[in-house]
């Protein structure tokens, strides 16, 4: 029993050791100096949910439209006549690595395993694959692999740690709503979950070996059977047969695992985390493709929120959902290139650029590179004032990006520093000005960031609310939310959930005055709490409503509204966030 337990013991001390080694913090700033340097991706969703375009049994399905297995509740022995289906004989990859790589983008991820199962190359290990069940001669991830090569894209594959598929798991009986039945798919015993694991790696090593995967990007880390221990030992040995490539923190739970990236879904953080991270956005709603949905973000949307990421020092990971015949909707080709446009003529003021820790602009956001200042105004002063605060420096010279010879006037009070600007803006997108300082001397304000939040927070954009009434109002300078002076006025917001579970809900607030009473509902759900007196309006304190729950994914309908019955103002709000509950 003594050697046994000795055994034991050094096994656990050399897989601590091996996910230390792994996870050194010099050879992770190895691993990620490319992706650092990146800054913008593609993400591809494609799989055998293509063929249903967003329907089952002629309804158009609500949700995301890789969802459709779980959300139709359609039985895996009647799914795999869907998945015979799938015949994308308009796939070409070379023109969708040509696409990415024009519109700016440094590397790709497909789903080569969604949580349906259905493998897009022919694995030895199963017979759900593009060749065995579908009848597809091709090697679609070679075709791709080699194009990215081409266009010098980093190739990378997404897996997803649960499978509706294998015999190993089966959904949750008699459970309701598909993300209890299917999202909490069980394993059907301990033997079968440690069959499903070889598996996986089984699998996982056919991508290395064949196509060369540089990118480890995992889902599904939500259910209960993948335990963090399972995660840390996929790592190892993920480290061990491509020691090179980089993985996301699904590879284990997400809350707490942070190695090698961490990836926000549809949601950026409200400042910059202390990992390195890729907030995951989708063009329109859906992942994958979904025919009848036609909610797409316009191009400037979206060029403004890939520099919101990359001022917080995140990458922007971008999602197409081809069609089942292999091609990109028009309605991502055109955003694609109008994208493309923008970072061709912007591309030195946005690759290997890092985090500014100057406060926040109302009117854009602030990238640094060596000893410059990239200021990208998505809003044009009318007053051709641009004021940056929180930053020092012997500040040489101040110009239009791409007018180096035409000099712009500036002032410096203290710690600001406002450029005087031509009248108009050179790009409705984002026009750059650019701030060259002296070798050495730019430094910034420790306090130029007040504002903290944990990594996993869900923040409600101020500027998103739709707001009902007159007596609240965005004050652009501070932005803010400020006065809320009627109980029948409110802020509201829609907010996707994608991972249900208990919220702690969190407010930055500030007031000079008298504590009124206000509530926050979601959906039916109500939390009632009390502002909290600062003292100052410019002093701002965190303030909790406690947990609420929120048992299902998909958009919920948010508000905040004073409730007290006097005219006298609630607070100014900074910030409204939602903290999952570990």
């Amino acid at each position: 029993m003594k050697h046994f337990l000795l055994a034991i013991s050094c096994l656990m001390t050399f897989n601590i050791q091996a996910l230390d080694q792994a996870t050194n913090q010099k050879d992770l700033d190895q691993r990620m100096e490319w992706f650092n340097d990146a800054k913008f991706g593609m993400f591809i969703h494609w799989g055998a949910y293509s063929v249903l375009k967003g329907s089952w049994q002629g309804k158009e399905m609500e949700f995301y439209a890789e969802w459709i297995q779980a959300k139709a509740d359609i039985p895996k022995e009647q799914y795999v006549k869907v998945a015979e289906r799938f015949n994308p004989e308009q796939f070409d990859a070379d023109a969708w690595a040509k696409a990415a790589y024009e519109a700016g983008m440094k590397y790709m991820v497909i789903t080569t395993k969604h949580h349906e199962g259905f493998c897009l190359w022919d694995s030895q290990y199963t017979k759900y694959d593009i060749k065995d069940t579908a009848g597809i001669d091709r090697d679609l991830l070679g075709e791709l692999s080699a194009a990215c090569k081409k266009y010098g894209l980093k190739f990378g594959t997404y897996y997803s740690t649960i499978d509706w598929h294998h015999d190993s798991q089966k959904p949750v009986e008699g459970a309701k709503g598909h993300w209890n039945k299917w999202a909490k798919i069980e394993m059907v015993s301990p033997q079968k979950k440690k069959e499903y694991v070889q598996y996986m790696k089984n699998q996982l090593q056919e991508l290395v070996d064949r196509y060369d995967t540089q990118i480890f990007w995992f889902d599904g880390d939500w259910n209960d059977f993948w335990t963090m221990e399972d995660g840390e030992d996929l790592y190892r040995f993920l480290r061990k047969i491509q020691p090179n490539a980089i993985i996301n923190n699904r590879v284990a739970k997400r809350k707490e695992f942070k190695y090698d990236f961490g990836t926000p879904e549809n949601q950026t953080p409200g400042e910059k985390l202390d990992y390195y991270w890729e907030a995951c956005w989708t063009i329109n709603h859906s992942w994958g493709y979904k025919a009848h949905d036609k909610k797409w973000k316009s191009s400037q949307v979206l060029i403004q929120k890939l520099l919101d990421i990359n001022s917080k020092g995140g990458n922007l990971l971008l999602n197409v959902g081809p069609t089942p015949e292999g091609t990109f909707p028009d309605g991502c080709i055109d955003r694609l290139a109008q994208m493309g446009q923008w970072t061709k003529m912007h591309g030195e003021v946005l690759y290997g650029t890092e985090y500014a820790p100057v406060k926040r602009p109302s009117w854009g956001r602030v990238l640094k590179k060596g000893n410059s200042l990239f200021l990208h105004v998505f809003d044009w002063p009318q007053n051709q004032q641009l004021k940056v605060e929180g930053l020092a420096g012997s500040l040489q010279k101040a110009y239009v990006f791409k007018q180096a010879n035409e000099a712009l006037q500036f002032e410096i009070d203290d710690q600001n520093f406002t450029i005087k600007i031509p009248k108009e803006a050179y790009d409705e997108n984002s026009s750059v000005v650019v701030l060259e300082f002296s070798p050495e001397t730019l430094s910034f304000a420790k306090t130029a960031n007040a504002e903290k939040q944990s990594t996993n927070d869900i923040s409600l954009a101020l500027t998103a609310a739709t707001i009902q009434g007159k007596s609240i109002v965005y004050e652009k300078n501070t932005q803010t939310l400020r006065s809320f002076n009627s109980n029948k006025d409110s802020a509201n917001w829609k907010q996707e959930i994608v991972i249900p579970g208990k919220y702690e809900v969190l407010l930055d607030t500030a007031l000079n005055g008298k504590e009124n009473s206000f509530e926050v509902k979601l959906n039916n759900k109500v939390l009632k709490g009390k502002a909290k007196n600062t003292g100052k309006w410019a002093k701002f304190e965190e303030l909790s409503l406690g947990e609420v729950e929120l048992d299902q994914i998909g958009n919920y309908s948010i508000s905040l509204r004073k409730t007290s019955k006097n005219h006298q103002s609630l607070f100014k709000l900074k910030s409204i966030r939602l903290r999952p509950i570990q």
